[in-house]
């Protein structure tokens, strides 16, 4: 959620993220350690449940079954993450070409 920004990037700094926004970054932002690049999406959820990334002006809207089931575990801890079919089409509506190519590798 945007409003935990602040303290996800303190958190993402003391363990050696740098913060790389990119020009325009509207929604979103960029973390880089290395060669690895992180994007956090801000997500928030209006009155009737709907998911949907607060912009600058307006909101972005996520699909409805974008975080329906898909759960991740990592290193004990498990957390509802984005469908492959939702990320998908959200790539594709953004015209992220490079990330649209790595995920149409994956079914």
């Amino acid at each position: 959620m945007l409003k935990d920004h602040d303290r996800i990037a303190t958190l993402l700094a003391a363990d050696g993220w740098k913060h790389a926004p990119e020009e325009g970054d509207d929604g979103y932002t960029a973390y880089e350690r290395g060669t690895v690049r992180l994007e956090l999406a801000f997500l928030a959820c209006s009155e009737n449940g709907q998911v949907y990334t607060p912009l600058q002006v307006g909101r972005a809207a996520w699909p409805d079954e974008a975080f329906e089931a898909a759960v991740a575990e990592l290193l004990g801890l498990r957390a509802r993450v984005i469908t492959l079919p939702a990320l998908k089409a959200d790539k594709s509506e953004t015209r992220d070409e490079a990330d649209s190519a790595i995920l149409a590798r994956f079914s």
